[in-house]
């Protein structure tokens, strides 16, 4: 719509205009990239300087935000399976830090953020995404992984020895901040299930030590 372009332009003065006269349908559809006007602001995908595109980013994100645009409307993460971004998210991936402020002001949130730490095995990422309250633990992505049967699908299919190390301290993290061990996703599947098929041994310890079942 001319709102999407407007806003991947950070064009303040098209997209007041347009959000005026816009209905909130209007102010939410996404693209087929799956991506709203708020969250094409907060991308930057002109690739122009950080500094400069924030302050006008900030500026969109704040006015289509008092139109009523949804701050958590998610789009799918290319490289994720089953995670999704909010415009909290691509902010927070091009360093914007104004636009950023001016989503979480409005109640956005991460959940992604949790999601790709656990592909990468990344435990320090994980231990500042849920001390930020922006990522739970326990939520799902749409087939019904949780962040721990993420990790332990070893998305990155790298040795199983190498990510083990990594996977074991980020799943005490996980189960210490409330991750349920039992969860299972839409097939049926758990994290013990899939720390058994991706040979993760020390992972699967953990997770049999916090009350995980076959």
């Amino acid at each position: 719509t001319p709102l999407h372009y407007a806003a991947e332009d950070a064009f303040v003065a098209a997209c007041e205009a347009l959000g005026a006269k816009g209905s909130k349908a209007l102010i939410d559809a996404v693209d087929k990239d799956g991506m709203s006007p708020l969250m094409l602001a907060a991308s930057n995908r002109k690739g122009r300087p950080a500094h400069e595109w924030d302050k006008q980013a900030a500026k969109v994100a704040k006015m289509l935000i008092n139109f009523g645009a949804d701050v958590n409307l998610t789009a799918a993460v290319d490289g994720v399976e089953g995670a999704e971004i909010t415009a909290l998210h691509a902010a927070a991936v091009e360093g914007l830090s104004e636009t950023a402020a001016v989503l979480r002001a409005a109640g956005g949130v991460d959940p992604a953020a949790l999601f790709e730490c656990a592909a990468r095995g990344d435990d320090k990422g994980a231990a500042a995404s849920l001390a930020s309250g922006e990522s739970d633990a326990n939520r799902p992505d749409k087939d019904g992984n949780t962040p721990l049967i993420v990790l332990c699908m070893n998305q990155l299919e790298v040795e199983a020895w190498a990510f083990d190390h990594r996977a074991k301290k980020m799943a005490a993290i996980l189960l210490n901040a409330g991750a349920d061990p039992n969860a299972r996703n839409k097939s049926g599947e758990s994290a013990l299930r899939w720390a058994q098929k991706s040979q993760l041994a020390d992972t699967r310890a953990v997770l049999l030590a916090a009350g995980a079942v076959e």
